[in-house]
């Protein structure tokens, strides 16, 4: 049972209930039920055997995934270039651990002009414009329509589907479609037989809207491009957005995220979601372009105690690094709180609740902190933070092995790159470590076996 976070708000409660009395009902059928991590608080805890999360792609995982793309790189293009692009930009580099933004990725970085920026809210942006203006005149494909006129088409559907009122989110019938064309086409100066051929232009050119059901119903190739393009739709409709996000905090949260990084002022929208659900408000300051300094401070401390002192942290440390990673005085002071965390405080599950927010900085900064305290017995959570952090930590394990340290070794193994598989070959040439580094490069060799640039080494 797929997407329980896109059932419509007020008929959630009695979706679960109907799902539990299946599960009771047919105790022999297996059950799945996916839902956003933000919208799931255990309502299953009861019914269920296991509650597991799924992890976003390591920086091996990425490489993997981008091996298809090798032979579509033009000139002067390669997947290691991509790579390297990612590493330098932490907050693209987070989407890039979701299969589908990666894959837009891909497809942009080849054969287009597409750069890629340093926020979410740039990428979106770029990439859309790219898929909606740029892609076909490089391929001397002509494009009928404007791609202002598209977004707009695009804008328009991507905010009836996100309205509360909609029982499913993510599909429009074709007859809904002509409706609201018929809206929308008059103020673009375009008529009504011009509805089929934009949504085809659309649909064949840009990929960001997918036919299904054999044409009865369409969608957007990725919920994250609805949520931008109704972002987009309320852009100077500030108060529209706050009503709906109060209603349902669950269906807007993501759509006041993307709204806070194109806006002008996002104060007083930060405000409101603050007093509806803090957690959120934290999550708008990563996007948020200008905001009131004693409104961002205020929701800053007061999440700075609860990753101090809340059990479960985990959403708390990836909005707080979200913040952290952002290189104005904002960020700054935050990554330097966590340092200060790190070297300063004796409670270690603060230590461990700052060492997971570091490393989902994906600062290379914050992999030289991590690293102070790799052997220290009572934050063996280092490691598997370091690990997290994939490529940018590979050379700070280096030197940690260099001090017979075999389990930054082991830690090598785990990341499985490349760059790690160099790493472990070198060990092969110091007297004191190639007996502990034989099998270990065997091991990720082995992992490696399907790369050309590994496969002679094996």
């Amino acid at each position: 049972m797929d997407g329980l976070d896109e059932v419509n708000f007020s008929l959630r409660a009695e979706v679960i209930e109907i799902i539990k009395t299946f599960i009771d009902t047919y105790e022999k059928c297996r059950v799945i039920i996916t839902c956003r991590t933000a919208v799931y608080h255990n309502q299953f805890f009861d019914v269920v055997q296991q509650t597991l999360d799924i992890e976003d792609f390591r920086d091996k995982q990425i490489r993997d995934f981008l091996k298809a793309w090798k032979s579509q790189m033009s000139p002067g293009k390669s997947v290691e270039q991509l790579i390297e692009q990612l590493r330098k930009r932490p907050k693209i580099m987070e989407l890039a651990r979701n299969p589908l933004l990666l894959t837009m990725m891909a497809y942009l970085y080849p054969d287009t002009p597409f750069i890629l920026p340093h926020s979410r809210i740039e990428f979106y942006q770029k990439a859309t414009e790219t898929l909606l203006e740029l892609r076909d005149q490089i391929k001397n494909i002509r494009n009928e329509y404007e791609g202002k006129n598209k977004r707009r088409i695009l804008q328009s559907l991507a905010l009836y589907l996100s309205n509360f009122q909609q029982s499913d989110r993510r599909e429009i019938s074709y007859d809904t479609i002509i409706n609201k064309l018929k809206e929308v086409l008059p103020d673009l100066n375009l008529s009504p037989s011009d509805t089929n051929p934009i949504i085809k232009e659309i649909c064949d050119r840009s990929g960001l809207l997918l036919r299904i059901d054999g044409g009865e119903n369409y969608k957007f190739a990725h919920l994250s491009l609805q949520e931008y393009f109704a972002a987009e739709a309320l852009r100077e409709k500030e108060q529209e957005l706050i009503n709906k996000f109060k209603i349902d905090t669950v269906a807007w949260r993501e759509i006041v995220k993307l709204w806070c990084g194109l806006a002008t002022d996002t104060t007083n929208l930060i405000r409101e979601v603050y007093e509806k659900d803090p957690l959120a408000a934290l999550e708008c300051l990563a996007d948020a372009q200008v905001v009131d300094e004693t409104l961002a401070k205020k929701i800053i401390e007061h999440f700075k105690q609860e990753l101090l002192h809340q059990e479960d942290t985990e959403n708390i440390a990836k909005a707080l690094a979200a913040v952290a990673a952002d290189y104005r005085p904002r960020g700054s002071a935050l990554l330097q709180f966590l340092v200060d965390i790190m070297n300063e405080d004796d409670n270690s599950s603060h230590k461990q609740a700052a060492a997971k927010t570091l490393s989902y900085t994906n600062l290379p900064q914050a992999v030289d902190i991590l690293a102070k305290y790799y052997d220290k017995p009572h934050l063996l959570e280092v490691r598997q933070e370091l690990i997290r952090m994939g490529d940018l930590a590979v050379s700070t394990l280096e030197s940690i092995a260099m001090e017979n340290c075999v389990e930054a070794m082991d830690d090598l193994v785990a990341i499985g790159t490349p760059d790690a598989a160099d790493t472990l070959e070198k060990f092969l040439h110091d007297p004191q470590l190639k007996q502990q580094a034989a099998w270990r490069v065997t091991a990720v060799l082995d992992k490696l076996k399907e790369d050309e640039n590994i496969s002679d080494r094996l």
